[in-house]
């Protein structure tokens, strides 16, 4: 189990990340964003009991890409949104994507997850933590829509993902054409600047089993 320091300044997300103020009500209604307190944006994924078991940082800074998983986190319950009855998944690489996606697509009520990025798996019939979980535990998805990043790491996942699904799944190929990732697209079009620097990498100490 992950313990987290819950001090939440809800108006924190909606200045800081350039998604629709209605989906971070949803998020922050919902416990999957909240702020933590050296002011990143904090993602949670949660098991069926809805204990949170993975979390994510992302730095609120837009030239900042700090990016980092919270040890002991699972990626079997990574970010995703609340279930529906659709039998479309979308799978993106990070939460600020799949956010990013949600509103690119006018909030279609479709199944979105995060897998927590991407690697290329070495063992040959294995999906990533995150899908292979989603789909044993709502076995109505009939489509996975493979939608992360524009490059090569992004590309050969999916390519890897597609050749392990099972064959009654149908998989679309969905890789944002007009930038890297799906966050990057939509922040064009807002016309906001995607420009980042690399902060180093911390362990957050304050985030443990």
């Amino acid at each position: 189990m992950l313990n987290f320091n819950q001090t939440i300044d809800t108006n924190y997300p909606r200045n800081k990340i350039p998604i629709d103020n209605d989906v971070l009500d949803m998020c922050i209604f919902n416990g999957t964003l909240y702020e933590d307190h050296r002011h990143n944006c904090c993602f949670v994924g949660y098991d069926e009991t809805h204990v949170p078991r993975y979390a994510m940082l992302r730095s609120s800074i837009p030239s900042c890409s700090f990016l980092q998983e919270v040890v002991g986190s699972d990626k079997r319950y990574s970010f995703s949104f609340p279930p529906t009855e659709s039998s479309k998944l979308y799978i993106t690489e990070s939460a600020i994507d799949a956010l990013s996606l949600y509103v690119l697509r006018n909030h279609a009520p479709d199944n979105y997850l995060s897998i927590g990025g991407a690697v290329v798996p070495q063992q040959t019939d294995r999906l990533p933590a995150a899908l292979d979980h989603f789909l044993s535990m709502y076995p109505q998805i009939e489509t996975v829509c493979l939608c992360l990043d524009n490059d090569r790491t992004g590309i050969q996942a999916a390519k890897a993902i597609q050749a392990r699904l099972p064959e009654h799944i149908r998989t679309e190929l969905l890789l944002p054409k007009e930038s890297k990732d799906y966050n990057e697209q939509l922040m064009r079009k807002k016309g906001l600047s995607n420009q980042v620097v690399t902060r180093k990498s911390k362990i957050k100490e304050d985030y443990e089993r």
